[in-house]
């Protein structure tokens, strides 16, 4: 269902762009053929390759001491224990561009840079580049393509990152015609970035935001715990927000710039899907 949608097929294809032949430029649903010819044996084996099997168990709230305890007793661990990731060839970003011709009322235009891996440091570098460039309603691309030049409704960016890979997208729906206008200001504004031009408070502004997101998103026990989880299979560390958020507030408008130039010397992968 989600191939029925236009802005989904232009993501897809950008998968497929930027990390040509990868597994990760796979749909997560997989193949039709995939789906149909499954069988007990190739998921199990499948399980066995890509899952990684030593348990990680993060919990948030009262607890009972009994209870957990008890839990952890009957917590099936298979041996031997193995970690895919050290196995796992390592995706090589692609640049390049890919033109999807279909009738469709707007052009979907998604661009994507390299980013890191999930583990770094450095990918709170790249969110925070990502809330200056349209991750909120006064970002920087927001403003310009929808706000002062309509050329655009949905206009948005995201950092996706895996323990192996990463990316900073940016996604707009656009007019038809507002394709090349849109590309200027995107370029215009990345580059901006890469020549360390933001201002101090522009800065400031958006690791306001940022840190404001990051704390809303601690107001449940469910998120709390898959944090917990997260930090632990990911990043190998007890999560401590405090020692993130003191991160988040050190970056500088040079560390923006030297990541990100680094990310737009290896090149950006892009999709134009529409008329």
């Amino acid at each position: 269902m989600a191939q029925d949608q236009p802005e989904e097929r232009a993501y897809s294809h950008l998968q497929k762009t930027m990390w040509n032949g990868h597994r990760l430029g796979e749909d997560v649903i997989g193949r039709r053929k995939d789906i149909e010819n499954a069988t007990k044996t190739k998921l199990y084996s499948f399980w066995e390759k890509l899952i990684y099997q030593k348990p990680c168990v993060a919990m948030a709230g009262p607890l009972d001491s009994k209870m957990l305890e008890s839990f952890l007793r009957n917590v099936d661990i298979p041996s031997p224990l193995v970690d895919p990731i050290r196995h796992t060839v390592r995706p090589e970003f692609t640049p390049g561009s890919s033109k999807i011709k279909e009738d469709t009322q707007q052009t979907y235009y998604r661009l994507a840079l390299q980013a890191c891996e999930s583990a770094r440091d450095d990918i709170f570098v790249y969110q925070l580049i990502s809330n200056i460039l349209g991750g909120s309603s006064f970002s920087q691309l927001f403003l310009r393509i929808r706000e002062e030049e309509g050329l655009s409704y949905s206009v948005y960016s995201t950092v996706e990152a895996t323990s192996v890979a990463g990316a900073l997208i940016v996604s707009c729906d656009l007019k038809p015609k507002g394709l090349d206008r849109t590309k200027s200001i995107i370029q215009e504004e990345l580059e901006r970035l890469a020549q360390a031009k933001l201002t101090v408070d522009e800065l400031d502004k958006f690791k306001r935001f940022t840190v404001g997101a990051y704390t809303m998103s601690l107001e449940s026990t469910s998120s709390i715990s898959l944090l917990l989880a997260d930090r632990f299979v990911t990043r190998n560390r007890i999560w401590d927000p405090q020692s993130e958020i003191q991160y988040i507030n050190s970056i500088s408008v040079d560390l923006i710039s030297e990541n990100l130039k680094h990310s737009m010397e290896t090149g950006s992968a892009e999709v134009i899907l529409g008329p």
